[in-house]
């Protein structure tokens, strides 16, 4: 692949997700410091890395604008991936439960994909690493960072 240089300034964009699964009674799987970690990171980004609240997307479980639905998170993803070139810096920040589902394409050595839990797991599933990939990974151009 050829490295494609790019015009335009060098984009920042940021995509932090944290879900203490408030929907779910406590002592089942409710957890209480996703969202905090969330913040944590916004604070880094933005006090460390120049990060503006702009080049930021967040998602957390107790603003109902912003629930880290499986929808939400593949379409911040989108986002955060969309229009990137060599040379952009992107970060990707998750708190919340992950977990592992029987793989169904055979490309995992263990028989098992790994997840990440949205908040709907319940009514949307999971979101499988090969789903990840496809989202983060595969639309990226050489020097994206």
């Amino acid at each position: 692949a050829q490295l494609v240089t790019s015009s335009r300034p060098p984009v920042r964009k940021a995509l932090t997700v944290g879900i203490n699964y408030t929907i779910l009674p406590a002592g089942q799987g409710r957890l209480s410091g996703c969202i905090n970690d969330s913040e944590t990171v916004v604070g880094i980004l933005k006090e460390c890395m120049g990060f503006q609240d702009s080049e930021i997307c967040r998602l957390r479980d107790d603003r109902a604008n912003i629930m880290p639905t499986k929808t939400n998170i593949l379409t911040a993803l989108r986002w955060l991936t969309s229009e990137a070139q060599a040379g952009d810096i992107l970060f990707f920040h998750y708190s919340g439960h992950g977990g592992r589902v029987k793989d169904t394409n055979g490309d995992e050595e263990s028989g098992m994909d790994d997840t990440l839990i949205p908040c709907d797991f319940q009514s949307a599933g999971q979101i499988i690493d090969d789903e990840l990939y496809q989202h983060i990974v595969e639309p990226l151009q050489r020097g994206v960072k």
